[in-house]
């Protein structure tokens, strides 16, 4: 064997006595420090208040314990003592509870709505219209309806539990030419008449009024002022009733129909004025050269819708009853003539005044010539 070699293994030998009396050492002090800790932890330990008893070299000393301690290991088969857990903090109240719900605001009960007060009614002039027409002054008013066999107005007027109804009076003055026996008088008077109750304040600008005769009348307002139309007459007061509303107004309302025929008869009878038709002496006869006046006349009524009555006259002289006949006989002459020109015949009537109806004086020879006339009237 070389005796180099076998110095070199006997240099291992001691390098490796030496690595164990070392290590036993590190064992040996670990123990020791173990214990250490131990005998610490069983008995207390120190109180971490007394640090300010620790001298600089004890700081030294406590450095080794902790590196000591962070090379222990555990021992496995003991048991680490159970640690209290550590207790759950209590969290705020504002966390964990919930926040009580806010109460909805209660909703109002429903008020009562209150009752609608009644508007206290105006004050009546009269309990019914006949008697404000009476207040009013207008009694010929009141006359015209009884004389034009108006019964169902009649009645209506005076009874207080009837309409209501808005009259529109005319001036007793305005009646005056009005005839109660013809047969439009009536009708003249129904277009005063319109149903419902209107106060003044009613009759707005504009407002058509269908009238209980059929036809229309129109509201023209100018501030207070109201007037109506067709005729241009005007309001100029109003009372109330128990039964409607009673407008006086300043002149007749005539219906537009009405109005028109009004309008032919007196171009008629103007034309008669100018031409009469001319008879024979005592007779029914007519002379040839009033020929063109009944053409006129047939061409007058071509347009006309209302009838029209065709009225005989006679003077005085003769008998009365005879002079009545002529009369008669001379009116439907005359229809008769105008028929045959193409005038209808549903439109006009004869009738035979006799010498009753003078325009002239009797006691002339002019004057009866006057009088021995034909005359057109409305029916």
């Amino acid at each position: 064997m070389d005796p180099q070699s076998n110095h070199t293994a006997d240099d291992r030998d001691d390098d490796e006595g030496a690595i164990l009396w070392v290590g036993g050492g590190v064992l040996l002090l670990v123990a020791a420090v173990l214990l250490l800790l131990y005998g610490v932890g069983a008995y207390g330990g120190f109180d971490p208040s007394d640090r300010h008893d620790l001298s600089l070299g004890d700081g030294a000393a406590m450095a080794d314990e902790e590196g000591a301690e962070a090379t222990e290991e555990p021992d496995p088969t003991e048991e680490p003592e159970p640690t209290d857990a550590p207790e759950p903090s209590e969290e705020p109240e504002s966390a964990t509870e919930e926040p009580e719900p806010t109460e909805e605001p209660e909703e109002p009960e429903p008020t009562e709505e209150p009752e609608p007060t009644e508007e206290p009614a105006a004050e009546e002039d009269a309990a019914t219209l006949a008697e404000a027409a009476d207040a009013a002054g207008l009694a010929g008013l009141l006359a015209a309806v009884e004389a034009a066999g108006a019964d169902d107005l009649v009645a209506a007027l005076a009874d207080p539990d009837a309409g209501p109804l808005t009259v529109f009076g005319p001036p007793d003055a305005a009646l005056a030419d009005v005839d109660p026996a013809a047969d439009s008088t009536g009708d003249v008077l129904a277009f005063h008449v319109v149903e419902g109750a209107l106060a003044a304040d009613d009759l707005t600008d504009g407002l058509e009024l269908e009238t209980v005769q059929g036809e229309v009348l129109t509201v023209v307002r100018d501030g207070d002022e109201v007037t109506l139309e067709p005729g241009g007459v005007a309001v100029t007061d109003s009372l109330t009733a128990g039964n409607g509303v009673l407008h006086v107004v300043d002149g007749l309302l005539v219906p537009p129909s009405i109005a028109e025929a009004a309008a032919t008869t007196t171009a008629i009878n103007d034309l008669l004025t100018l031409e009469p038709i001319l008879f024979a002496t005592g007779s029914a006869e007519i002379l040839a050269e009033s020929q063109p006046t009944l053409e006129a006349a047939a061409e007058l009524l071509a347009d006309a819708e209302r009838p029209l009555t065709v009225e005989g006259h006679t003077d005085s002289d003769g008998d009365d009853a005879l002079n009545l006949t002529l009369s008669q006989a001379r009116a439907d002459a005359v229809v008769t003539a105008l028929v045959d020109l193409g005038v209808d015949a549903d439109l006009l009537t004869a009738v035979g005044r006799g010498e009753d109806e003078p325009v002239a004086d009797n006691d002339t020879a002019e004057g009866r010539q006057q009088n021995r006339r034909i005359e057109f009237v409305l029916s």
